[in-house]
């Protein structure tokens, strides 16, 4: 919502003719430019992040990680239990 609102806000000086519009509209692009690729560092990445680790958990490899209690707990005849000992 933030990011919506300063580029709706940047528009009329990227738009303006009058006096000094030339500097402003010099330090608005930066900003403009900036505000724009924003929402892909926030929301996109950690999506397409996550996506890869699913995948990659789905796949079955392991990672470095993933490796916590859960995998140290056994049940008594010695197979790894699915209950995190933390519970």
């Amino acid at each position: 919502m933030t990011t919506v609102t300063t580029l709706v806000a940047l528009v009329p000086v990227l738009v303006a003719t009058g006096r000094g519009a030339d500097v402003a509209r010099a330090m608005a692009l930066p900003v403009f430019g900036g505000m724009l690729i924003e929402p892909l560092t926030s929301f996109i990445v950690p999506t397409l992040y996550c996506g890869y680790m699913e995948l990659k958990m789905r796949a079955g490899f392991r990672d470095q990680h993933w490796i916590g209690e859960e995998d140290d707990v056994q049940d008594e005849d010695g197979t790894p239990s699915l209950v995190s000992s933390a519970a």
